[in-house]
């Protein structure tokens, strides 16, 4: 299930003005039967990381997944062992039908492995709010046997105002050396949530 669910005091996030948060380029034509968030009823934030394992846990019945994520009422989801597209998933594209299920629209994919088993593998955000850009890096690795990780900076937009959004998955043998590198990434980031499956209890390495 989703897991280390976050509330977060986003006051301090809301604009200047009271405009409604809707992208114009990706906002529905028609907004029946849908719901609208402005700054004035957002105070808090929930954030959650879930680490999905490519659907295996879930026999890649992704509706279960999202049901998951609704029900944690996260309003962010930092994602990780996202299969895109994969032959093992039956070419489903993940973050599609996780976005349709769970109504969170705005979503940012990064590979870790692509091409892996003729589509992609690696990790995700999904926002109830608009995500503005986003970029990733790939984390280094001890030995070249060692799967490659990545970090994902998205940009999202609250109320007018926007932070930083960092998802990773690390690997246990190079921990040190990838909590490192991702720490100088987000270093020159002056407001950002870090969340991920970091495969570790020692935050101080």
């Amino acid at each position: 299930e989703a897991s280390g669910g976050m509330e977060f005091d986003i006051s301090g996030l809301e604009g200047e003005d009271e405009e409604e948060i809707v992208d114009e380029e990706e906002a529905p034509e028609s907004t029946e039967n849908s719901s609208v968030v402005t700054p004035q009823a957002t105070k808090n934030l929930t954030v959650a990381t879930y680490n999905i394992a490519a659907g295996k846990i879930v026999n890649f019945d992704y509706t279960l997944i999202a049901a998951d994520i609704r029900n944690s009422g996260a309003d962010i989801v930092a994602l990780q062992e996202v299969d895109q597209t994969t032959l093992r998933n039956g070419s489903q594209d993940t973050m599609e039908i996780l976005s349709a299920e769970t109504g969170m629209q705005y979503y940012a994919f990064a590979p870790a492995l692509s091409p892996y088993q003729e589509g992609e593998y690696g990790v995700a955000i999904l926002s109830k709010y608009p995500i503005e850009s986003y970029m990733y890096f790939e984390l280094p690795k001890v030995t070249a046997k060692e799967e490659q990780r990545v970090i994902l900076q998205s940009e999202i937009n609250i109320g007018g105002t926007t932070f930083d959004f960092f998802v990773t998955h690390a690997q246990s043998n190079s921990i040190r050396e990838q909590l490192t590198a991702a720490n100088d990434y987000i270093s020159s980031s002056s407001k950002f949530i870090y969340a991920g499956d970091f495969n570790t209890s020692n935050y101080s390495l």
